[in-house]
């Protein structure tokens, strides 16, 4: 005879977040989850993401047992507009991807999936970048993709310590106006030590796009490196420009990498009080491009490093927890844009 006592646990989740910056003043961020959507094991989630430059909204659906077999389908709907200050252009892009997940061992998983999107470069200065003019115009995308991810964290026969790969890539011109092959990876390590109060972690990320058919890429296609990517500065705020146009935009880069080492440890305060803190060091940078013809000039897009340090706060409050970023960049270009504070807050119901 066995008795088992069950509790009951939240399967709703409400996030706030918010992020500061010289530059853009605040941002907010609000999403939505439902774990358990109408008591049939369902997710539904929510996300928008508002601020002085930029809107973003995300409805995702995932049923975790498709045809009663361990098969994810998985659908998400996005719409987004960007305004950014530091460009001389608006973007807008819609899109639907439908997609299909399913284990290929023990830790890891495959997860396959179409894409069709409608992305606009609309509003463009007269000051804007040569480049960015002959990118301007609506375009539609088509595609197909994978990601692998392999996932030991907190997994395996050591619980302290573990691993995370992933990696995925994109084939644009399964119809549609773009052709492309999009490449990107990422690996994670982490280790509890010191009693398993310090916890260590490492993140390096990279990626590349090709053309394809004799086309270049769009900078509504290249990447870009947010503040989470490269704290201590700006999201678009690194990267090739064309310093020859009134308004040198950040053109994005077709190949990019990013590096993050982080500690976190208690600091000596009561544990009641739930604050803890870290430390971390970045490194990046984002380049190439397919035409560096600017307006008065050839683009420098060669690989310049970017680097930063930093401290955080970690304060679990009534409300949820909040972690405070304050970063300082070591190597930069002085036409980088700096975020050096960043604060994010979520709480569950």
């Amino acid at each position: 005879i066995v008795d088992v006592d069950v509790e009951e646990q939240p399967t709703g989740n409400l996030s706030f977040g918010g992020s500061f910056s010289d530059d853009t003043g605040f941002a907010l961020a609000i999403g939505f989850s439902e774990r358990n959507f109408l008591g049939r094991g369902q997710l539904l989630s929510i996300d928008i993401e508002t601020g002085t430059e930029d809107q973003r909204g995300v409805l995702s659906f995932r049923e975790p047992a498709f045809l009663g077999r361990d098969l994810t389908f998985g659908i998400d709907v996005r719409y987004a507009t960007t305004d950014f200050d530091n460009a001389s252009y608006d973007t807008r892009a819609a899109s639907i991807r439908p997609s299909l997940g399913f284990p290929v061992g023990e830790d890891s998983r495959l997860l396959l999936y179409y894409e069709i999107a409608q992305e606009e470069i609309i509003n463009v200065s007269d000051d804007a970048s040569q480049i960015i003019k002959d990118e301007a115009g609506d375009l539609i995308r088509s595609s197909i993709g994978y990601n692998y991810t392999f996932d030991r964290i907190r997994g395996g026969l050591n619980p302290n310590r573990g691993i995370r790969l992933t990696f995925g890539q994109e084939l644009a011109g399964v119809g549609g106006d773009v052709e492309y092959i999009k490449t990107t990876a990422q690996a994670v390590a982490q280790r509890d030590i010191l009693n398993e109060e310090v916890t260590l972690r490492a993140i390096l990320e990279g990626g590349v796009i090709n053309s394809l058919g004799g086309g270049t890429t769009r900078v509504t296609d290249r990447f870009f490196l947010s503040s989470r990517q490269l704290r201590g500065f700006d999201s678009r705020g690194v990267g090739p420009r064309d310093i020859t146009a009134a308004d040198p935009d950040v053109l994005g880069g077709n190949a990019y990498t990013s590096l993050r080492l982080e500690a976190d440890f208690p600091i000596g305060l009561p544990e009641e009080y739930g604050i803890s803190g870290g430390v971390f060091f970045d490194a990046g940078s984002l380049w190439s491009l397919d035409n560096t013809a600017g307006t008065a000039g050839t683009v420098d897009d060669s690989f310049e490093l970017r680097t930063s340090v930093g401290v955080s706060i970690f304060w679990t409050t009534p409300i949820g927890p909040l972690r405070l970023n304050f970063a300082k960049p070591l190597e930069k270009n002085p036409l980088d844009d700096e975020n050096t504070f960043e604060l994010t807050i979520q709480t569950q119901f």
